[in-house]
């Protein structure tokens, strides 16, 4: 995951230490994206077989993104990686031509 995630422009990661093991470290990977500026946690959960993940898997069919709403919780959001990368790209282009943006 490191390297696909550093393929993206904009982007820097690094594995955690320890896999988030230790003390400090939360997370498998660390990544900064410039569009951003804030560094992000990412858990990493690979399986040889996705048995468990069926059900969320056939939601998301064909659509882009799935929101996984709990009662009084905030919303999940699962997306493909060709939609995550997309995502990220066009925020990196939308940051690189200096228009102004707010995330809140």
């Amino acid at each position: 995951m490191v390297e696909r995630l550093n393929s993206l422009p904009g982007v820097s990661a690094n594995r955690v230490p320890l896999s988030g093991a230790m003390s400090g470290y939360k997370g498998d990977i660390r990544a900064f994206v410039d569009a951003l500026g804030v560094p992000l946690q990412i858990e990493v959960k690979a399986r040889a077989t996705a048995d468990g993940w069926g059900v969320t898997k056939k939601w998301l069919g064909e659509n882009d993104m799935l929101f996984l709403i709990e009662d009084r919780q905030e919303p999940l959001v699962m997306l493909s990686w060709r939609t995550f990368s997309q995502l990220l790209v066009g925020l990196q282009h939308y940051y690189q031509r200096g228009e102004s943006h707010s995330y809140e």
